[in-house]
């Protein structure tokens, strides 16, 4: 305890810096301390999840990134080697940071990352600081609702799954492996539905699954993988984001 006391008034002091972007009074400065502190946690517990399979009773990793000036003063931080130290050592690990990557997600997918973060933050029973993150509390409000109606619908499906289920596996946009069952009445649709609750995201429609790198689009396609085949999944990206993105595909 007294180590990360000691690391979050490193950070605290980096934010009231006046040569730094931030330069905030005492009492916001350890607040945009306190939030960084917090999302480096669950992005450090979120990427010790990264080797582990799923199954449909765990949840994959989430993707996650900070908020704009949550991202500042982590910046701030990795300019001075003195205080990087201190705060990885208090955490127990490195915890990586890539601009390149940050840069590369467009605004949707950043949102995306950011309430995936105060998803976490809530588990936790952390109340965030919504000025440091660019998320209102309505948008949370909504997302939490959308997080319990995937949860019924996760648990409505396992009710109904029998002997003859077929095992599929689903590497995700987040780098994970999920065992996803589907029966033998499973469409598509609703397989995608569950690869896509199972791993955390959200919305769905942003997503699609290929086999070999061919995308999936039809239930007779779906019903002839054979068991055991592997999908990836992989960014459909609308609107702002209009091209397809991800890794590569899988094998049967």
């Amino acid at each position: 305890m007294a180590h990360k006391q000691a690391a979050l008034r490193a950070l605290a002091a980096l934010a009231q810096e006046p040569q730094e972007d931030l330069a905030l009074p005492q009492e916001q400065a350890s607040l945009l301390a306190r939030e960084l502190w917090r999302f480096l946690a669950i992005k450090r517990d979120e990427l010790a999840k990264a080797g582990a399979g799923a199954d449909a009773a765990a949840r994959a990793p989430l993707p996650v990134s900070p908020g704009p000036r949550v991202d500042a003063l982590w910046h701030a931080m990795l300019l001075e080697s003195d205080v990087t130290d201190q705060v990885h050592a208090a955490l127990g690990a490195v915890v990586p940071h890539s601009q390149r990557a940050e840069m590369d997600l467009c605004d949707a997918e950043k949102r995306w990352r950011r309430l995936n973060a105060l998803a976490l933050f809530a588990e936790r029973g952390w109340a965030p600081a919504l000025g440091f993150w660019l998320v209102t509390e309505e948008e949370l409000r909504a997302e939490r609702e959308q997080r319990a109606l995937r949860a019924e619908r996760r648990a409505r499906r396992a009710e109904r799954l029998g002997d003859g289920a077929k095992v599929l596996h689903v590497r995700t946009v987040a780098g994970a492996s999920l065992t996803v069952f589907a029966d033998a009445a499973m469409t598509l649709a609703e397989f995608e539905l569950e690869a896509h609750d199972l791993a955390g995201v959200f919305p769905s429609e942003h997503l699609a699954l290929l086999h070999y790198g061919r995308r999936l689009v039809g239930d007779r396609e779906f019903r002839d993988l054979s068991k055991e085949s592997t999908l990836q999944q992989m960014w459909r990206r609308v609107g702002p984001c209009e091209r397809l993105a991800g890794g590569g595909g899988g094998g049967g």
